[in-house]
């Protein structure tokens, strides 16, 4: 009995089972894709977890000293806040709640540490103003006191000793007169001792696990 190729090739019961398959296969590599997206996502956010933990236990020691890092970031990236969407079916709503008071308490920490940086380098600027300036009248006052026959070595020497004199004077008044972080340094230990404790937390360990399977 001969079979007709051609005839089952082209018959719909095989047509109907290679739109079946391709549809499969379509649909499998979807799912995987999906999940390695979920596993990416996951991974980026326990690194991020991870790291800005370690951040903040530095900043903290630092804090008890009244001293608050100016050349930190506790969250150089948000990656829970592009990708949260994807563990909505993974996560309660309070582990959901967690992670979301972590990276709100988190940022809030940064931006403490970004104003607390700026308020230096407007100190700094400032100062660099003002002994600019008072350079600028020295050497002035200098022109007009001294004599027409006074060389110049000894006008270099007049003007060098007044700018000491003031760098020393200036200098030593700036623990006095800088400005001192007080009430961010509050905001920052505030916002560190209401942090939760994300590492021991149920929703951080089904991160986990997704990170490592893509699902749970």
């Amino acid at each position: 009995m001969l079979i007709d190729l051609g005839s089952i090739l082209n018959s719909n019961g095989f047509q109907t089972l290679i739109a079946f398959v391709v549809g499969a296969f379509v649909f499998i590599q979807y799912r995987i894709n999906k999940r390695d997206r979920v596993k990416d996502a996951a991974s980026l956010v326990v690194v991020e977890i991870q790291t800005a933990t370690r951040t903040i236990k530095n900043i903290k020691k630092r804090l008890s000293d009244r001293v608050l890092e100016s050349d930190v970031s506790v969250l150089p990236s948000n990656s829970w806040n592009e990708y949260r969407r994807l563990f909505a079916k993974y996560l309660d709503r309070d582990e959901w709640d967690i992670i979301e008071d972590f990276y709100d308490r988190a940022a809030l920490l940064d931006d403490a540490v970004r104003y607390n940086n700026q308020m230096f380098r407007n100190d700094v600027e400032q100062i660099r103003i003002n002994k600019q300036r008072a350079a600028a009248d020295f050497a002035i006052d200098t022109v007009n006191q001294i004599g027409s026959d006074t060389n110049k070595e000894d006008v270099a020497e007049i003007f060098s000793g007044k700018v000491k004199v003031y760098d020393t004077l200036y200098m030593s008044k700036q623990g006095e007169l800088a400005y001192t972080p007080s009430q961010v340094i509050d905001d920052a230990r505030r916002y560190i001792e209401n942090m939760p404790d994300i590492l021991n937390s149920p929703a951080y360990e089904k991160i986990k696990v997704v990170a490592k399977k893509g699902r749970i």
